[in-house]
């Protein structure tokens, strides 16, 4: 497009139009880019909101600190706030460096926006080609392919990029009219760097046969977000025939078509809050889990999570660590409670009305809480016989990979009660005495 400060100047004013009178935050890095738009915020005329910055120190290059004096310096001569905030890059997870810097970014930039306030960063049309080069070359789908949206919600305010419909050379010339100085980062020559690479190496030579490719890219990356928009509307359409209380009827995933199955899957997945798993381990999902003729047996895991089925439902949960049942262990205060370990929560006693354990064998016997070795048998209240664990657990619905993390409660010995399902009638407390109930908190779902 034919390029003039003044197009600048209306693009970033129409992006924030529709936003109301909120505080603008300017991501500044003090590279060419942000301060084109630092400069070009601080002259928006209709606006009389607060207008800051914040300069993120990566710490992972020798100028760091010269580089956060100057973006101080730089926004203290334009009468604007700037504020420095460190971040600490975490190295040798298995992601590049890239990347590691940009999450530690962002969760930096999250953490320091106000409520209501709008961060601006100064992300243009040539870095969206970039985005969507990286995608492609990972097999992405859709949601890749979007690559960066123009405003997304973030933290309690808004992120806004609207600089996407300009390229490098645009900013360039703007910030030269404007006779602005800038900092320059050697980093952006390092072609160890996947976005070095390919802006040094393979764009300008895509560039030659394809001028128009940036702007090409950010249209293609704008009909994936629409395409995307589309699926996710599916996707909550879907969610509510199939979903209830955070879990997946089987039946109603059965009904759908596989791409629907899959675009469900991931956005019940989402709504957990977990990482997505591979294309692999979706298909695993599908094909050995929902498509499992008993589904008692049948997970599958990635990273720390975990999918199951019981009966017509289908559950998403951590992954829960080992369990150490070897011995039982001591709970010499049962009112102060015991915390389990290994995410099983803590159990302690309360103050019963009726029902419950008789406190004359509770306070007065050995008290130890353990769980299943096999072969267990209860006698519960009213019945005339002993039962077995494994058909009360059944009987009682709880999901079978469950049934040995359920903490059994022993007195001298002898089985008293399972968490806080059943009381043995031996240890049961008799109308009129002093009765403690067992309470199970903060326990992984059961059934």
């Amino acid at each position: 497009m034919d390029f003039d400060s003044a197009a600048l100047h209306r693009a970033l004013a129409a992006a924030v139009a529709d936003i109301g009178q909120r505080n603008l935050c300017v991501a500044f890095s003090g590279g060419l880019d942000s301060t084109a738009l630092l400069h070009a915020a601080r002259n928006l005329q209709h606006w009389q909101r607060r207008l800051r910055a914040i300069h993120i120190h990566h710490g992972i290059l020798p100028d760091a600190d010269l580089w956060s004096r100057e973006a101080q310096a730089a926004c203290a001569e334009s009468g604007i706030d700037c504020a420095v905030i460190p971040v600490e890059v975490r190295q040798g997870s298995g992601e590049s460096l890239e990347e590691q810097a940009r999450v530690a970014r962002y969760s930096a930039l999250e953490a320091h926006i106000d409520d209501g306030e709008v961060l601006l960063t100064a992300q243009h049309g040539d870095d969206q080609l970039e985005t969507v080069l990286l995608q492609l070359f990972r097999g992405a789908g859709v949601a890749g392919l979007a690559a960066m949206p123009v405003s997304r919600p973030f933290g309690g305010g808004l992120h806004v990029r609207p600089l996407l419909g300009f390229g490098r050379a645009d900013l360039l010339r703007y910030a030269t009219a404007h006779g602005l100085r800038w900092l320059h980062d050697p980093s952006n020559e390092d072609q160890r760097f996947d976005r070095n690479y390919l802006r040094n190496t393979i764009i300008p030579n895509i560039r030659q046969r394809w001028p128009g490719v940036a702007p090409a890219s950010v249209r293609s990356a704008a009909n994936c977000a629409e395409a995307l928009r589309l699926l996710e509307e599916l996707a909550e359409l879907d969610l509510a025939q199939a979903g209830s209380g955070g879990e997946l009827s089987v039946a109603a995933l059965r009904r759908l078509s596989r791409p629907r199955q899959r675009n469900l899957l991931r956005r019940w997945i989402a709504g957990h809050g977990v990482r997505m798993p591979p294309a692999a381990r979706l298909n695993s999902i599908i094909d050995d889990v929902v498509g499992a003729a008993q589904g008692g047996a049948a997970l599958v895991r990635w990273g720390q999570t975990e999918v199951r089925r019981f009966d017509d439902r289908l559950l998403l949960a951590p992954l829960l660590p080992p369990l150490d049942a070897t011995a039982p262990v001591p709970w010499p205060d049962p009112v102060a409670g015991l915390e389990l370990g290994g995410a099983q929560g803590r159990l302690r006693c309360a103050v019963a009305a009726n029902g419950g354990l008789d406190s004359r064998h509770l306070f007065s016997g050995r008290v130890e809480v353990g769980y299943r070795a096999g072969g267990e048998r209860l006698r519960i209240s009213g019945k005339a016989h002993s039962t077995g664990l494994s058909r009360l657990f059944q009987e009682a619905r709880i999901f079978p990979w469950m049934r040995d993390r359920v903490p059994l409660v022993f007195i001298d010995g002898e089985l008293a009660a399972v968490a806080d399902l059943w009381v043995a009638e031996a240890f049961a407390a008799a109308p009129g005495a002093r009765a403690m109930v067992l309470e199970w908190l903060d326990h992984p779902l059961i059934r």
